[in-house]
């Protein structure tokens, strides 16, 4: 057992330290432990072998009841007085296990997942997994087209061919939602300097980070997560009040520009440069949407950058960012009915 204190984490608990595990569950929370035994309790009952895989929890508060339980099943705990996008870091810095699998407080998996990692990892190809979820709202299982993801079949984009594919993977949302992410540690740390400046968005940097690597992507279509909708989330959509979804969408892209911007210095020189210089754009098309503003002027042609991109699918997102100011409340009352 070690503890300590320094500038990243204010105590260390080293958990098991016979275990040489393949796989590391982070398990992370943030001023948050409603549902965070929830989320323990589906990494403690995994059906893989106790000896392949570790938990490391990483939040920044103490709970005497779960520090006594991770305790109790030998986990790794982490508490850092970081910001919540520092976790990650964290995680790289820290686990011990090739495969390095997310879980939010707030979501669920299911009791087969990191067995199925384990499984899909045998193969040393596959660098990122992006696994299907349901949605989970006032305890319920519930269908709504604007947060469920599209439907698709599993599939393995291999590394000749993520450029290609990346602009479809954007529309399968093959990026979103740690809680359905696993990576291999070593696509985190040849990146963590990156990663450490990452202060939101995290789900999109482990996806550049498989994109940027020279290994293949594995996007599965079994539902093995379940994402959880409540009002402590900072993205949820529904409110049932217009004002507030329009100043929960500004701050979220006021929030995710430096983040994006981050990446983009990541992506520089490589194949996907313009693919995250897109995303930029899009974010402040947004920003410009939802404010009733014209705060960001576009330099480039946005038609013309996705047209050379291939980037079809967004021609409509964009007619409607830049629609007349009085048509935009009406179109965010009938696309979100609040």
């Amino acid at each position: 057992m070690l503890k300590y204190q320094d500038n990243e984490v204010k105590y260390y608990y080293n958990g098991d330290e016979n275990i040489r595990p393949f796989i590391s569950l982070i398990v992370t929370a943030y001023d948050r432990n409603t549902y965070l035994m929830d989320a323990i309790n589906c990494a403690v009952n995994q059906t893989l072998d106790k000896d392949k895989y570790e938990i490391i929890v990483i939040k920044n508060f103490y709970d005497q009841k779960i520090d006594e339980f991770i305790s109790k099943h030998k986990m790794k705990s982490i508490i850092s007085s970081g910001i919540e996008g520092y976790y990650p870091y964290l995680a790289q810095k820290y686990a011990s296990g090739q495969i390095i699998v997310f879980l939010d407080d707030d979501d669920l998996i299911s009791t087969e997942k990191l067995k199925i990692i384990y499984d899909i990892f045998q193969d040393n190809n596959i660098g990122y997994y992006h696994n299907n979820y349901n949605v989970l709202m006032n305890n319920t299982i519930v269908y709504d087209k604007l947060i469920n993801p599209p439907k698709f079949k599993t599939m393995v984009i291999k590394n000749n061919n993520k450029l290609k594919m990346v602009y479809f993977l954007e529309k399968k949302l093959a990026y979103a939602n740690n809680s359905c992410i696993a990576i291999r540690k070593n696509l985190l740390e040849t990146k963590k300097e990156w990663l450490k400046n990452q202060v939101a968005n995290i789900d999109r940097f482990l996806f550049m980070a498989g994109l940027l690597s020279n290994l293949d992507l594995y996007i599965d279509s079994r539902i093995l997560t379940t994402y959880r909708m409540h009002d402590k989330q900072t993205s949820a959509l529904q409110d049932g009040d217009i004002n507030i979804l329009i100043n929960r969408k500004i701050n979220f892209i006021n929030k995710s520009l430096p983040a994006f911007e981050n990446m983009y210095k990541m992506a520089r020189g490589s194949e996907f440069e313009n693919y995250m210089y897109t995303r930029i754009i899009n974010l402040k098309l947004a920003y410009n949407f939802w404010s009733f503003s014209k705060k960001y002027k576009i330099e480039k042609n946005p038609y013309i950058l996705y047209l050379r991109s291939g980037n079809y699918f967004e021609f409509p997102r964009l007619f409607i960012y830049k629609s007349p100011l009085f048509l935009r409340k009406k179109l965010i009352s009938l696309i979100y009915s609040v």
